[in-house]
């Protein structure tokens, strides 16, 4: 398990040596006066030592990794009430290319914000958070409103992101959503809802 967790899962610092080797010595030189770099060379050691390479299919298989039954039931109550509409609108093929777009682009963020972690990611919540987005193109459309019926049916216009941005419903769902990510994200340690950190950044 661990093994698949290092050659799948995604490391941000990994990312950054294999792409500015240097980076490595610069841990290296400060770990002696700096107890941050100290942790994060002796991550390295851990996770990143046997392990190295660039890894860029990374990006994306973190997201079909996860940590416990639990972080797999949340993920799959969030892609199960977004996902159907957005499969019935895109159709599978582009509907897994958007699963993957979304997975990547919420690794590359998490990678700016935390360029040399060695804590590896995974999860597929980029994704569904993506799911959750891309349903607020539609949901609030004239003719769908919020609701099982609407979900379900995935069917008309879809709004343009000015639109999204200026309907009071679209800024209320994508505030609250923006909220409990925030709180039950950055604060899951806090909160004692997860033993692990949370890259909500990569949510977002």
């Amino acid at each position: 398990q661990e093994t698949v967790y290092l050659d799948w899962g995604f490391i941000p610092g990994r990312l950054t040596i294999a792409l500015w080797p240097g980076e490595f010595a610069k841990l290296i030189a400060s770990a002696n006066n700096d107890p941050h770099a100290l942790d994060a060379a002796r991550m390295w050691r851990a996770t990143t030592s046997a392990h190295p390479g660039l890894k860029p299919w990374t990006l994306l298989t973190y997201a079909l990794l996860h940590g416990s039954w639990t972080h797999v039931g949340l993920n799959c109550v969030w892609i199960f009430a977004f996902g159907p509409p957005l499969a019935r609108r895109f159709g599978p093929i582009r509907f897994f290319l958007f699963f993957a777009a979304t997975a990547i682009c919420g690794s590359l963020l998490h990678w700016l914000t935390a360029m040399m972690d060695f804590t590896p990611l995974i999860g597929a919540s980029a994704s569904a958070s993506g799911f959750m987005a891309g349903a607020a193109r539609f949901i609030f459309q004239p003719g769908a409103p919020l609701g099982p019926r609407a979900l379900a049916r995935g069917t008309g216009r879809a709004a343009t992101l000015i639109e999204v941005l200026t309907d009071r419903r679209a800024l209320i769902f994508i505030g609250v959503w923006l909220v409990t990510n925030i709180l039950f994200g950055a604060g899951a340690r806090v909160l004692g809802a997860s033993d692990a950190p949370v890259a909500w950044i990569a949510h977002i």
